[in-house]
């Protein structure tokens, strides 16, 4: 490394540092802010539209599992977090619910607890997962600062470490869209998509000219911004109903996530050389791995039958794989045998999921054709055994 390098980190690193510590100022007025806010002791799934899933028992207001809320104090289920905050309820506070249960309309007194009680475990796996973020890639700024793209990721990852603050999903009904911890992280979410836009047009090739990205990015960017400004006029009541806005916010998010997604693969088809196509193959594997868990454990199974296969707490640490693979494209140390890795694993992969298929498939055939009794399964078991033991 030259001496001039040396003389242009210190300059560099300044604001970088100053983002640093306000992501870490972040990070604790959100985990503190969640003793704040009240939501119901018993679990009341927003992503069921209302329908009580667990913990719900005599002692707790008279809920049952299967109950659907309709009203919170008046206020219907689904408007409870764009409400007037002089309506919502506090923790130790009760509410008037009226609830759905068996045809028939009843009305209830609940009591209402602090979110760091009811959801301990999403908070301190999103802690962990934000303290990970924010640490590894301050050490990796703090050793590589002169270099742009590593100033990049930082800024990504600085991005993510507030956004996975967003409080879980089943609790969203029950938090005002304007408290301040939730609306930064929900504005932080909206900016990891044109930040990842501008690391795939910029690294490992840049697309365009230069006046080309400054342009595009300004438009990505500017946009965002223009979204999020009317986003918070709409969560402080300025302007229109946030629920009117956030379509519009979120519309334009996967929007340049798939520019994103569609920039990456366009270098590495028609523009990466083999090194940077060995970088491109870790970032694709890491965010592959990571959007296929989450969608099977959590996304798809809450979107069909609002009860995920797994909790949102062992889902969100799923986010750490694409931090390892970008930090490892960043690096660059020892790409090629991980490369080597990737090719065995995909291999692997492939003929696993074929012989799981040879194996279920005509099994769910044959058992829905036959049915029968232990024996009749017992030789089905056996005959595709072998047939995928041959296989």
């Amino acid at each position: 490394m030259t001496s001039r390098d040396d003389r242009c980190r210190k300059p560099i690193r300044w604001p970088f540092t100053l983002l640093s510590l306000l992501t870490l100022l972040q990070i604790l007025v959100s985990v503190l802010s969640y003793r704040r806010i009240g939501v119901p002791e018993a679990r009341v799934d927003a992503l069921k539209l209302g329908r009580v899933t667990a913990g719900a028992t005599a002692e707790v207001g008279g809920l049952r599992e299967g109950d659907v809320v309709r009203t919170v104090n008046g206020i219907p289920f689904e408007s409870y977090d764009v409400a007037p905050r002089s309506k919502l309820v506090g923790p130790g506070e009760q509410a008037s619910f009226v609830v759905h249960r068996d045809g028939s309309l009843l009305a209830l007194r609940v009591r209402f607890v602090p979110l760091a009680e009811a959801a301990l475990p999403t908070l301190v796996s999103s802690l962990i997962v934000g303290l990970v973020f924010w640490s590894s890639s301050t050490i990796l700024l703090y050793r590589r600062s002169y270099r742009p793209d590593v100033r990049l990721l930082f800024c990504l990852a600085q991005v993510i470490a507030v956004a996975v603050h967003l409080p879980p999903l089943g609790y969203l009904n029950w938090i005002h869209v304007s408290q301040f911890p939730v609306l930064v992280s929900i504005l932080a979410v909206s900016l990891t998509a044109p930040v990842l836009l501008h690391y795939h047009v910029t690294y490992p090739v840049p697309l365009g000219t230069r006046t080309q990205r400054r342009w595009g990015l300004a438009a990505a960017y500017g946009a965002v911004v223009l979204a999020d400004v009317v986003y918070v006029a709409a969560a402080l009541q300025w302007l229109v109903d946030p629920v009117v806005v956030a379509p519009l916010v979120v519309g334009w998010f996967v929007l340049e996530l798939l520019v994103s997604v569609v920039a990456g693969c366009y270098v590495y088809l028609w523009r990466a050389d083999a090194d940077q196509r060995r970088r491109l193959r870790v970032v694709v594997a890491s965010v592959t791995l990571a959007f296929i868990g989450s969608a099977f454990l959590y996304w798809l199974p809450a979107a069909m039958e609002g009860v995920s296969l797994a909790p949102e707490w062992a889902v969100r640490p799923l986010l750490l794989l694409p931090l390892l693979g970008y930090a490892l494209a960043t690096v660059r140390h020892g790409l090629f045998s991980i490369d080597r890795l990737l090719n065995r694993a995909l291999v692997y992969v492939i003929l696993s999921v074929a012989v799981f298929g040879l194996y279920l498939g005509p099994f769910l055939v044959v058992d829905r054709l036959l049915g029968g009794n232990v024996i009749v399964h017992t030789g089905i078991v056996a005959a595709l055994a072998l047939l995928v033991g041959l296989s």
